[in-house]
């Protein structure tokens, strides 16, 4: 099996898809929590780095690796990479920055 970024020809290409894109979104946003709670943000400061870092971590993907065609590798691709996995993330971001806000605190 390859581990390149592959269009989307199959179902199969689809699913190793959305998992490098899920991989990438959880380990970013679970850093980008670690750093939240290590800065010691607050409220809507902690969330707009939620979103700032969500954002550019998207656009990126998109650049790099779908090289800004995301319908050649996605079947949906809005929904997909900015919508499917944005909750899942965002409990990530939370549960991480308040376990690093309360060990550095």
């Amino acid at each position: 099996m390859s581990y390149r970024f592959t269009d989307l020809k199959s179902s199969k290409s689809g699913s190793f898809n959305n998992n490098k894109l899920l991989r990438i979104q959880d380990s970013t946003m679970l850093t980008a929590g670690l750093s939240a709670g290590i800065l010691q943000l607050q409220s809507f400061a902690g969330f707009g780095m939620f979103f700032a870092v969500y954002i550019l971590v998207n656009l990126i993907f998109i650049a790099w690796f779908c090289k800004f065609k995301p319908s050649l590798y996605f079947t949906n691709p809005v929904h997909k990479i900015w919508v499917k996995n944005l909750f899942r993330e965002l409990a990530g971001f939370v549960m991480t920055w308040t376990l690093a806000f309360t060990l550095v605190r």
